[in-house]
């Protein structure tokens, strides 16, 4: 996945390098002189010897807050992430409400695994700068880091709208929406990743994806070819993809997408979705004799009739591995009453809770689901599968 945080920044405005590289004056303070050095070194990329000017500016003057954020800067480009938060929170602490202080920070948060961390500071710095694309981009790569696709793809929004001549987020963008089964909006944002920048692979493979997965084989072939000059590795992969069994366990139509999982211990898997944070899903794969199992849909862009209410079922069968029915439940509610937000992933309301027992052959069980969305008269079928030994 080509998301990533990036530093944007430049490290001073360009009037104040110019400034500081004029010819040193006789009286010049000592922080003033090493943070010029600090700065010339930082853009010779020598940044551990900027570390030291940096340092003894800070020394030289312990309330030099611009010092402090320089030196923040230069520990996160050689990968100092502790020493690099140490440096912007004393900038803060000198210089309170500084928008590119809690940028700097918030992006070292991320780059160093703590993503909700990144969040706090990265909405905090957006807070102060409304306007601050950078940020706003970097908020979205830390909610994909935090597996929020709604939130991601709000942050990629608005730094698209922001800085519409930027092809990486246009292509977060249609990332974002693919994990919200938004293929649609997710063909737009890579098509106009691609017409910023023509030749990038990475997103002529993932709108190729998008086009297979909506049955537009002929789209996914003339990208293929496309591939096949510019990335082979990549075109050999989507090769792959275009002739692998295709995955049934998720599809979408006309904005309509469901995804069936089988899971072990069910009521576990539902008390771990109500919480705030995503959960991680592991679908059942290999099975015990009597060990609960749940059978669910996660599902996206329900169609709402005049009342704001959503009206759809599903259908399970399961199937024994001679093919028999083992267990089948019709008209189940997926989602009926008042829309869920959107565009969220919901959890369907209908669950089929399945325990296999001990006389039950071995072997692979099949599970299909029929999903309806009667306001839509939209029906398409899932299926998973799970093993007995």
């Amino acid at each position: 996945m080509k998301r990533r945080f990036v530093w944007l920044g430049a490290l001073i405005p360009c009037f104040l390098i110019s400034s500081l590289m004029s010819p040193i004056v006789a009286q010049e303070k000592p922080d003033t002189k090493a943070y010029r050095e600090g700065v010339v070194l930082f853009a010779a990329e020598k940044y551990k010897e900027a570390i030291e000017s940096f340092k003894e500016a800070t020394l030289s003057n312990p309330k030099n807050a611009d010092a402090f954020y320089q030196l923040g800067t230069s520990h996160r480009m050689v990968e100092q992430f502790s020493e690099a938060i140490e440096s912007y929170k004393q900038a803060l602490s000198l210089k309170p409400r500084w928008a590119d202080a809690l940028y700097g920070l918030g992006v070292t948060y991320g780059m160093s695994g703590s993503p909700k961390d990144a969040v706090t500071y990265l909405k905090e710095s957006i807070s102060l700068k409304p306007d601050y694309w950078k940020a706003h981009y970097n908020l979205g790569v830390a909610y994909a880091d935090l597996a929020q696709p709604t939130e991601s793809t709000a942050s990629f929004k608005e730094a698209a709208r922001l800085n519409p001549k930027d092809a990486d987020i246009f292509f977060n963008l249609g990332m974002s929406y693919q994990q919200l089964y938004k293929l649609k909006e997710a063909e737009d944002a890579y098509a106009q990743a691609l017409l910023l920048k023509p030749n990038d692979a990475q997103a002529t493979y993932q709108i190729a994806l998008i086009y297979l997965a909506m049955g537009n084989r002929g789209f996914a072939t003339i990208h293929y070819l496309s591939l096949q000059k510019s990335n082979p590795d990549l075109a050999q992969k989507l090769h792959d993809r275009m002739f692998e069994k295709a995955d049934l366990t998720q599809k979408s139509v006309k904005g309509f997408g469901g995804h069936l999982i089988v899971v072990e211990k069910p009521q576990e898997f539902v008390q771990e979705w109500l919480k705030p944070e995503t959960p991680n899903i592991t679908p059942a794969s290999l099975v015990k004799r009597d060990e609960p199992l749940g059978a669910f849909v996660l599902f996206a862009g329900c169609k709402r009739n005049s009342s704001d209410q959503c009206n759809s079922e599903v259908d399970y069968t399961v199937y024994k591995p001679d093919g028999n029915v083992y267990v089948e439940r019709r008209g189940l509610e997926l989602w009926k009453g008042q829309a869920p937000p959107a565009p969220n992933i919901q959890l369907s309301k209908a669950i089929l809770f399945l325990k296999i027992g001990k006389d039950d052959p071995p072997g692979d069980y099949r599970v299909k689901a029929k999903v309806h969305d009667l306001n839509a008269d939209i029906a398409f079928e899932l299926e998973t599968k799970f093993r007995l030994n």
